[in-house]
């Protein structure tokens, strides 16, 4: 994601939220990476949006790492990569 996205949050809020209220929402579930670029945090952020989190955060963490053993078997680079990226992004999550 970059800047602009972030600041459209606000312009394009939900009805029920403040321009204030969704960005920083959405901030909470979005984190920088190393190349500066901003990315949906679905791994520690994940967290706070789960319905329980104590009990469901396990289980979550379990189907995310089916999906990337899945996806890094792929066939295609560019997708092999990004399921690496991820990868590491989950085990520092769980480390």
């Amino acid at each position: 994601l970059n800047d602009d996205i972030i600041k459209k949050a606000g312009l394009y809020h939900a009805p029920h939220h403040s321009s204030t209220h969704e960005v920083e929402a959405l901030n909470k579930i979005i984190s920088k990476d190393f190349d500066g670029m901003y990315f949906i945090d679905y791994f520690s952020a994940a967290q706070s949006e789960l319905d329980d989190p104590e009990y469901d955060f396990p289980d979550y963490l379990e189907m995310l790492n089916e999906m990337i053993t899945n996806g890094i078997k792929s066939n295609k680079q560019d997708i092999k990569v990004k399921y690496s990226w991820m990868k590491e992004k989950y085990n520092k999550t769980i480390l």
